[in-house]
């Protein structure tokens, strides 16, 4: 759910021409961390040992928009200061 208000918000920040912010930046760095959770479960208890590249895969897309929100939101309280 989480995700698709992200996305909604996304999309409305794309067509209506406003900046998200930290505050999304850090909401989002929230949900990821959330998400990084769900696919490391995942990779315990969903996957077989045939899958592992696509559970390291998943895992590794969650890590990489973790990481691309905390350099937003660095970035951001960068330019403040």
């Amino acid at each position: 759910m989480g995700g698709l208000v992200a996305l909604g918000l996304i999309v409305c920040a794309i067509l209506f021409g406003f900046e998200l912010g930290p505050i999304f930046a850090a909401a989002m760095i929230g949900l990821m961390c959330l998400w990084v959770l769900y696919h490391t479960s995942n990779l315990l208890h969903e996957y077989q040992t045939n899958q592992y590249v696509v559970a390291s895969l998943a895992l590794f897309a969650s890590l990489v928009v973790l990481f691309w929100y905390v350099l937003r939101l660095l970035l951001y309280l960068q330019s403040r200061e």
